[in-house]
């Protein structure tokens, strides 16, 4: 699509919105939506202008599957500690795969920076 065709279906896009926002609807759970559409109006469309801006959040879905299936099956959030643990090694391998970044190699070294100034801040056993 040429770039004056890619503007002109954003316009066309945008008046839709702008069609959509202004009609005032009389259902409870519409006039709801409405608000929300009115609020974010102007963040509603960045995707249109900004290439490095997704127009969905699958990126986002695919980060918390794996969390949402640990939780169903029940193996990792038995205990407050095991659910804040599971959460916290997921951000960080998350996190470390976004970057780029040995996980491993990366745990090591902050797991030495640790070592060497304090002792590491593992739970106590309490059984």
């Amino acid at each position: 699509m040429s770039d004056r065709k890619y503007q002109a279906a954003c316009r066309k896009v945008d008046s839709r919105l702008e069609t959509i926002i202004w009609h005032k609807p009389r259902q409870p759970d519409c006039r709801r939506i409405n608000k929300r559409l009115v609020r974010h109006r102007f963040e509603l469309l960045t995707f249109l202008e900004q290439a490095d801006v997704p127009a969905d959040n699958n990126l986002a879905e695919r980060d918390i599957r794996s969390v949402v299936a640990a939780r169903q099956d029940g193996g990792v959030n038995r205990s407050e500690w095991g659910a804040a643990a599971f959460a916290t090694w997921k951000s960080v391998i998350g996190t470390c795969r976004k970057n780029g970044l040995n996980f491993l190699e990366y745990g090591l070294s902050v797991l030495r920076a640790r070592a060497a100034a304090s002792p590491l801040p593992l739970p106590l056993d309490s059984g």
